[in-house]
């Protein structure tokens, strides 16, 4: 035991450290173990005794659980280039992966819960324990037996809303919301040019981006002045309800909306992004065939310029829509195999008797499940 009125810098194995506060007594604890007021930072790790499991804080700021003799992750907290910067158990009971803003880049929502250790132990099982030794969160990785986090992408919920007038909006996603799902943006102009950058934060990836000038368009501009849409993805990095101000068109109508899934792959969730401008089809519009992925989620964004409300096509799911005079902005989606699926025209419910070539623009993708 060593004890110093100094603040002492304790390295365990050359690769997890802490720092023992004025008069505190320094001791060496497992390393499986992170006790209250210990905290990790990038590039060190916990663990398991038998050496099979760690817990890693990758430099990206990515929490991850991999297994050692195939370095397969069994779970990850989704916070990869969120700027985080330590990982800590507070003595409230809260494990926090602590970022370089306010807001935490995740954290286990423990806290008033009595905790004063989180383990990895010899099976792979993460989890945190209070002190009366119960268990209160776990990282559900429980058996050597896991070999994959196979999943099915499943839609979580859908939050929309417009406005006119100013140069941001908010817009909220769903409270049900939990840190690692992975959350889809659609902003969407009837005027102006469609915003390339979601906010300041450069936290939103843009994946796809149309804009058009007048209603005989052929091809995407980044200028187009008339109509447009944006899409973008971002990784949810703590649980519950949250508001984000968001760019628009200054003064111009804008809908936005963010669609919330869970099981999505935790890197490069968006593939197979196909944009299809209206081409004057009597009352009808058209999202584009995508190829077959089992466990995936297909979406089709659509963004009208004066258009009617549309039907819900068959085997697709109407998740938001946001129709008013001048534009509507409308999201789809539906469950995929490992079978492709074809086009699928969707059918506008009004009296406008013609669409108009470049009128419309509708972006399907397909979201990939976590492997």
């Amino acid at each position: 035991m060593l004890k110093d009125r100094k603040k002492t810098l304790q390295c365990l194995f050359g690769s997890f450290c802490i720092v023992v506060g004025i008069g505190a007594t320094a001791s060496l604890f497992a390393a499986d173990t992170l006790i209250v007021n210990q905290s990790m930072k990038p590039n060190q790790h916990l663990t398991s005794a038998n050496g099979k499991y760690r817990l890693v804080f990758q430099s990206d700021g990515n929490l991850v659980l991999q297994r050692q003799s195939d370095l397969a992750q069994l779970w990850t907290s989704n916070t990869a280039h969120q700027n985080g910067k330590r990982l800590v158990l507070g003595a409230d009971g809260n494990l926090t992966l602590q970022s370089h803003s306010r807001s935490p880049a995740w954290t286990s929502n423990t806290r008033g819960s009595h905790v004063n250790r989180l383990t990895l132990h010899n099976d792979g099982s993460l989890a945190l324990y209070d002190t009366a030794n119960k268990q209160i969160w776990s990282a559900e990785t429980t058996s050597d037996s896991i070999t994959t986090l196979a999943s099915t992408v499943s839609i979580v919920g859908t939050t929309s809303t417009y406005q006119s007038s100013g140069s941001t909006m908010p817009v909220s996603r769903t409270g049900s919301t939990q840190a690692g799902d992975l959350m889809i943006l659609a902003i969407q102009t009837a005027t102006g040019v469609v915003p390339r950058t979601a906010d300041s934060s450069g936290d939103w990836v843009r994946f796809a981006s149309c804009g058009v000038t007048g209603n005989t368009a052929t091809v995407c501009s980044a200028t187009g002045n008339d109509m447009g849409i944006s899409l973008f993805y971002n990784y949810a990095g703590s649980a519950g309800a949250k508001t984000y101000t968001i760019n628009k068109t200054a003064n111009e109508f804008t809908s936005a909306a963010i669609m919330v899934v869970r099981g999505a792959a935790t890197t490069n969730p968006i593939q197979s992004v196909k944009t299809y401008l209206d081409d004057g089809l009597n009352e009808q519009t058209r999202c584009y065939g995508l190829p077959g992925l089992a466990g995936a989620l297909a979406v089709c964004a659509l963004s009208h310029d004066d258009a009617q409300p549309l039907f819900t096509p068959s085997g697709w799911g109407l998740r938001t829509s946001v129709v008013r005079s001048d534009s509507a902005l409308y999201l789809y989606s539906r469950s995929m195999s490992s079978a492709a699926i074809g086009d699928t025209i969707i059918s506008y419910n009004g009296n406008d008797p013609l669409d108009q070539p470049g009128n419309g623009i509708n972006i399907s993708f397909l979201i990939k499940q976590r492997p």
